[in-house]
């Protein structure tokens, strides 16, 4: 069972977006608050996270979610990337706060984790702030069809910038790695082009004493021939 010690943060409202740095050896907890008045008969809570970064086949953590009766409805074992939708409903045990336990414990290096949270409808499109029509309001139907037509916007938005989000992690993994390759190349370039120069030298003074009757190496090198 993960148990989730160190920092902590809430999560509140229709959606956020944050990053998460999780330090070597750490956990990480977030609340994400599901209450009655944002929710709607099918809601969900979407989840997406993604390790943005990290080294080379190091970027993963374990991540778990449990609902406010503290059920484990989320277990992700050392994933660099994972989506998730949880339903809320309407059911008392469904509304209240939820626990995201994000691990690094076992890592020996930092790693800056990407998250978004959203709430969904039935038909999953994004779900934002409902507003209040008063009641007999001759505007009401116009205000409702227009409503309707920004949230579908918004979630085509909402879906387009998930996508970029994603090629961003993606970029950035892939910048992380080059960086780190280009960084090994000229570690390993210096240390081969100093050994080359080593031997060269060392090379030049062993002819060098084998040429000299008055050198002391070149008396042990003649020696030994």
């Amino acid at each position: 069972m993960l148990l989730c010690t160190s920092s902590k943060a809430n999560v509140q409202g229709i959606g956020a977006k944050l990053s998460v740095i999780l330090a070597l050896h750490s956990t990480s907890r977030l609340l994400s608050r599901a209450t009655p008045p944002i929710l709607v008969e099918g809601a969900a809570r979407y989840i997406r996270r993604a390790v943005v970064k990290g080294s080379a086949g190091n970027r993963d953590i374990t991540m778990t979610v449990r609902d406010p009766r503290a059920v484990e409805v989320i277990s992700d074992q050392r994933a660099s990337y994972h989506n998730h939708r949880i339903v809320i409903g309407d059911s008392t045990g469904s509304l209240g706060d939820y626990t995201i336990c994000m691990d690094n414990s076992y890592s020996y290096e930092n790693k800056v984790v990407a998250m978004a949270i959203y709430l969904l409808n039935e038909k999953g499109e994004y779900i934002g702030e409902q507003a209040t029509l008063a009641p007999n309001n001759a505007l009401s139907i116009a205000l409702e069809v227009f409503e309707s037509s920004t949230r579908h916007v918004k979630s085509n938005l909402n879906k387009a910038e998930s996508e970029m989000n994603v090629m961003r992690a993606v970029s950035l993994a892939d910048r992380t790695i080059a960086e780190q390759n280009f960084e090994n190349v000229n570690w390993y370039g210096t240390m081969n082009t100093c050994v080359m120069i080593i031997a060269l030298i060392t090379q030049v003074y062993l002819i060098r004493s084998l040429l000299t009757d008055g050198s002391n190496v070149g008396k042990i090198l003649r020696r030994g021939l």
